[in-house]
């Protein structure tokens, strides 16, 4: 590869790894954030809480996941029956 080329990946290669760290920092934010919001709302026994224009609704729900381990310990023919593998591209960037 050319000089320029080389150096434009490069350039590209760095974008992605500070896109990539400002989400992690922006996600681990947005957690803590939700987490006090919904201590304050739970500890106040509030199901809603509208401040600032803007509207927090605490939801609760429940979800059934199968136990893949379980499945395949128990049920390996089963299990390998009803598995698919896909390929799947992606790049890491350290």
């Amino acid at each position: 590869m050319t000089t320029t080329i080389n150096v434009e990946l490069a350039r590209k290669l760095n974008r992605i790894n500070k896109l990539s760290n400002d989400i992690d920092s922006m996600k681990h934010e947005l957690d803590e954030l939700k987490a006090e919001v919904m201590e304050y709302m739970t500890t106040n026994g509030l199901a809603r809480l509208e401040c600032g224009g803007k509207i927090a609704t605490l939801v609760e729900s429940v979800r059934s996941t199968v136990d893949t381990k379980v499945l395949k310990e128990r049920y390996a023919d089963i299990a390998a029956e009803c598995s698919k593998t896909s390929i799947v591209k992606y790049i890491r960037v350290k």
